[in-house]
């Protein structure tokens, strides 16, 4: 199979491989096992076959309650097994942030950083965790995803990463590119008007500055693997997911 880093989807512009970054001289992180995405409820028969392609069986949608009831998709049409695991509370649609209330809400909910944001949800991780590590033991893809495939994305893409020892600046970087490719999604479903709020359209980036300070709680904590067993993550589940994520260059 191919390896490509962004997946040449219609209708999804931040679908990306975590394959292919250096752990050291001699390993990698594994092609073709866990993949990142941006929301998937628009995708055409093309796109759902060059998912079902790319051996991607399991989707974990990181999405509130609410966004999935609003822009839902049929995974098991298309031989797939959605988990839902929401990584965080109820979002507004970019119509509703048009009322000055709701802006103020979600503005002020995401005054929360990731840092902060990830001790909310251990629950979900550890579910997350072991439905990443029973999908790889059978040697089977797993896509996860949240609506702009940034934040709550972002931060299990850092904890995968971070795990099996990837460089600081590379996971940095994996995480600054979806500013990028979501001018050419999900930014162009907010109204103009909306993103010509200064703070708002500083939501909608990806800076280094914005995911540093979880890296420093990891390295804080012992380390990802120290933290993720701390907070009951099985380590089995983390054996597994590091057996089948790391390969030789």
């Amino acid at each position: 199979m191919q390896k490509v880093r962004r997946l040449p989807l219609h209708h999804a512009c931040n679908v990306r491989d975590l394959g292919g970054y250096a752990i050291d001289e001699h390993c990698m992180s594994s092609w073709h096992m866990l993949y990142r995405s941006d929301s998937l409820e628009k995708l055409d028969e093309h796109d759902w076959q060059y998912l079902a392609n790319c051996n991607i069986k399991w989707i974990i949608d990181l999405r509130s309650d609410s966004e999935q009831q609003q822009m839902g998709y049929d995974a098991a049409a298309h031989g797939m097994t959605k988990v839902s695991l929401p990584f965080m509370k109820e979002d507004k649609s970019p119509k509703e942030l048009l009322d000055d209330e709701a802006r103020e809400q979600f503005m002020e909910s995401m005054k929360l950083k990731y840092d902060e944001m990830i001790e909310d949800v251990p629950e979900q991780i550890i579910k997350v965790f072991d439905v990443i590590a029973n999908a790889l033991s059978r040697h089977e893809a797993v896509l996860f995803h949240c609506t702009a495939g940034k934040d709550r994305t972002g931060m299990l893409s850092v904890l995968l990463l971070s795990l099996i020892g990837v460089d600081r600046y590379d996971i940095l970087a994996d995480y600054q590119v979806s500013a990028t490719y979501n001018t050419l999604g999900v930014n162009q479903m907010l109204p103009k008007e909306l993103m010509q709020v200064p703070q708002i359209r500083a939501l909608f980036e990806s800076t280094p500055d914005m995911m540093e300070p979880l890296l420093d709680k990891l390295e804080t904590s012992g380390g990802c693997e120290a933290y993720l067993l701390s907070i009951g993550v099985s380590k089995e589940s983390l054996e597994i997911i590091k057996e089948h994520f790391i390969t030789s260059r």
